[in-house]
């Protein structure tokens, strides 16, 4: 096999044991549309199959993001009913869900930099979010996290 300097493939086998590097060959990443079509770029001057290529993935980047977007405004929206049905007067706000969007998990300390409450208090809201099926909490270390499960696993799709 020979490749041309310019070859992902002696990058990747670079290192290994020579028994293996043949084997590799079903893997060839100029198979992949990526190379493939930036190999014809850099060979042939083929400009506009590359092109497309990247404005297709960008549409499709573009898409999926929205969608994400959506599902966590949708998430967001039932999280401040569910919050507004079963907590407590005294707790619920706006301010306090939308803190549990900001990241997937959240801390006593979040609640207090962002002057919802004192430490004592932020935790009986943590507290009281948990009870109510919005948080799951806990203790890693010397502190307690409380994890948005539903938007942990929005992201993590």
């Amino acid at each position: 096999m020979s490749f041309s300097a310019g070859s992902p493939i002696p990058i990747l086998t670079r290192g290994l044991p020579t028994s293996l590097v043949p084997s590799l060959g079903m893997f060839s990443l100029l198979v992949c549309p990526f190379f493939r079509l930036l190999r014809s770029v850099t060979t042939k001057g083929e400009w506009e199959k590359w092109i497309l290529y990247m404005l297709d993935g960008i549409q499709t980047t573009a898409v999926e993001t929205r969608e994400r977007i959506t599902s966590i405004r949708r998430l967001l929206d039932q999280t401040l009913a569910l919050g507004h049905t079963k907590l407590p007067a005294r707790v619920y706000s706006k301010e306090l869900i939308e803190i549990l969007f900001r990241q997937p998990y959240t801390k006593v300390q979040n609640l207090v930099d962002s002057g919802i409450a004192e430490r004592k208090t932020a935790a009986v809201y943590l507290r009281e979010l948990e009870k109510a099926g919005i948080l799951r909490g806990k203790k890693v270390g010397k502190e307690f996290l409380f994890l948005n499960g539903k938007l942990f696993q929005l992201l993590s799709k």
